[in-house]
């Protein structure tokens, strides 16, 4: 019998060892430095879409992609995907437990949403609706004007023939929308009973490349919003962490102290011209001293994953500072 016991005891002392021994391992690789593959690896583009729209008693039946600081509204149409809006910015897979594994198919990134509607009532948008409309129609009518009577003085073997009648398909389709808008427009207005509300629409995609080197894009959803000292944490639907990439694990280190860093940016992320099938991020070098880093802003966009010279992480770029990941 006390043969059995000590061999009980035994096992479970054995039990034991094996599972400080792997946990120390795992703890161990997690603070091992990021090589640069690694630091790329940990990189992804999020594409936000964005559109805003005027609802009669609840039903969406009139979209603008953004407000002006005067309150006008920019894009007013009655076909919501000629309003919508695409930002593209720089995100990080982030573990969210300091010392283990734990992604989960989040991701950190420096959201800056578009302006809202502050105090400004739905009924006083439409009239602010109504004059944007007008200017749309009297410039989108000088386009086709354009446009048509290039179409009509010039042949199909002209060169850039093709291109033209292209956008003078565009002009009318969008003419449109705005023409349509602005009849629910007017009968909004001649109506009284009707309960007028504005919607914000934000829909998150993270457009990655898998081990095999293939462009992959998954939706995603909020976990919290950023503030001045945090970023904004995403995450994956499926709730699960793609294959092939690196997360990063957040780390206790001085952001202000002086130090030479490494950068992952994507050049040009967010300029007009950025195609998403261009995901390539770049090591940028860089140093930071009294919490402020010298790294060009055209190469390093806000949401940038920063390390230190060794492979460390740091934290994201946001303006001329870095934050820390701490969710």
């Amino acid at each position: 019998m006390k043969d059995i016991r000590l061999s009980r005891k035994k096992i479970i002392i054995s039990v034991l060892l094996l599972v400080v021994v792997a946990l120390a391992g795992v703890v161990g690789w997690q603070l091992k430095p990021a090589s640069a593959d690694e630091m790329k690896r940990c990189m992804l583009v999020v594409e936000r879409t964005s559109w805003q729209a005027i609802c009669a008693d609840g039903h969406p039946i009139l979209f603008f992609d953004s407000l002006s600081t005067d309150n006008k509204p920019h894009g007013v149409t009655a076909y919501r995907d000629s309003a919508l809006h695409r930002h593209h910015m720089a995100g990080c897979w982030i573990n969210t437990l300091p010392l283990l594994p734990s992604c989960k198919g989040r991701v950190a990134c420096v959201d800056v949403t578009p302006k809202k509607h502050g105090r400004i009532t739905a009924d006083s948008l439409l009239v602010f609706c109504q004059r944007s409309v007008k200017d749309q129609l009297r410039t989108l009518q000088q386009q086709h004007d354009e446009l048509a009577y290039y179409l009509r003085v010039h042949g199909v073997q002209d060169n850039g023939y093709q291109h033209i009648a292209g956008m003078a398909q565009w002009v009318n389709k969008e003419y449109d929308g705005v023409k349509a808008a602005e009849r629910i427009i007017d009968s909004l207005i001649a109506k009284k009973n009707v309960r007028l509300t504005m919607k914000d629409q934000n829909l998150y995609v993270a457009v990655y490349r898998d081990e095999t080197g293939k462009l992959t894009r998954q939706p995603m959803t909020v976990v919290s919003n950023g503030n001045a000292s945090s970023p904004t944490v995403l995450q994956t639907k499926d709730q699960q962490t793609p294959d092939g990439v690196s997360a990063m694990t957040r780390m206790p280190w001085n952001l202000s102290q002086t130090r030479n860093v490494r950068a992952v940016g994507f050049g040009g992320l967010g300029e007009n011209g950025l195609a998403c099938d261009t995901v390539s991020p770049e090591i940028i070098p860089g140093s930071i001293r009294k919490g402020q880093h010298n790294l060009p802003r055209i190469l390093v966009s806000d949401g940038s994953a920063v390390f230190t010279a060794k492979g460390w992480p740091l934290g994201l770029v946001k303006g001329n500072r870095i934050v820390r990941i701490d969710r």
